[in-house]
């Protein structure tokens, strides 16, 4: 963790900081002012460096967080994008992603409700592990789960967007497998003869496979 002229402050890991988090009394007011130096007390600008500090130390949180994150703006605008989501879309340098709009990153399919979703989310809206379908860089698509909520400003408004990304491929493809093997347990069921049941076995170990071939 690096402050904003680059001076190296410290290391996070994803683990002992959450805890370390949870595990922390919020201190009150006076707590605060009391374990404070008086120069703290008195200086604005170190205030406003120290929020600066806290603003790394969460970045690099995130940074290592096995979830899928980014920020937006409230018009989806990415401001930030985690490593773990760069991986999922395949790229490589925060700068290729920040300055681009969230939806440009989903299925042709899922985008005008991803706008929607945008506009619900400047009004105080919420989404929760809602399933879209979004792109990788070479333009493949994965299945998701997403969750969002609105980021306020001190005056309340919104002001920007965080997003959780949670890739659910692996389910899917787990999933068309039970579905597979119950359709195959059925077409067994009903045979009558031998090559019946290979005839179903290779039908559904195709289908699996996503051959387009015919049984001869």
């Amino acid at each position: 963790v690096a402050d904003a002229e680059g001076v190296y402050l410290g290391a996070v890991t994803q683990e002992s900081a959450l805890a370390a988090i949870a595990d922390a009394e919020e201190p009150t007011g006076a707590e605060q002012r009391a374990a404070e130096p008086l120069s703290v007390r008195q200086t604005p600008e170190t205030r406003s460096a120290g929020a600066a500090n806290a603003g790394n130390w969460y970045r690099a949180i995130l940074e290592v967080s096995p979830e899928a994150v980014i920020s937006c703006s409230p018009e989806g605008i990415i401001r930030f994008c985690n490593r773990q989501w760069r991986l999922l879309h395949g790229y490589e340098n925060p700068e290729d992603v920040t300055g681009r709009n969230c939806v440009d990153f989903a299925g042709e399919g899922d985008r005008p409700a991803l706008a929607d979703d945008l506009r619900a989310i400047r009004e105080g809206g919420t989404i929760r592990e809602r399933e879209v379908v979004l792109l990788r860089r070479d333009g493949s698509e994965f299945t998701a789960l997403l969750s969002a909520s609105p980021v306020r400003a001190p005056d309340g408004t919104v002001d920007g967007t965080i997003c959780l990304i949670r890739d659910t491929t692996k389910r899917a493809r787990l999933l068309g497998f039970l579905h597979a093997q119950v359709n195959l347990a059925l077409k067994l069921s009903a045979t009558s003869s031998l090559d019946e049941a290979l005839q179903a076995c290779l039908e559904t170990a195709l289908e699996v496979a996503g051959v387009e071939a015919g049984w001869m």
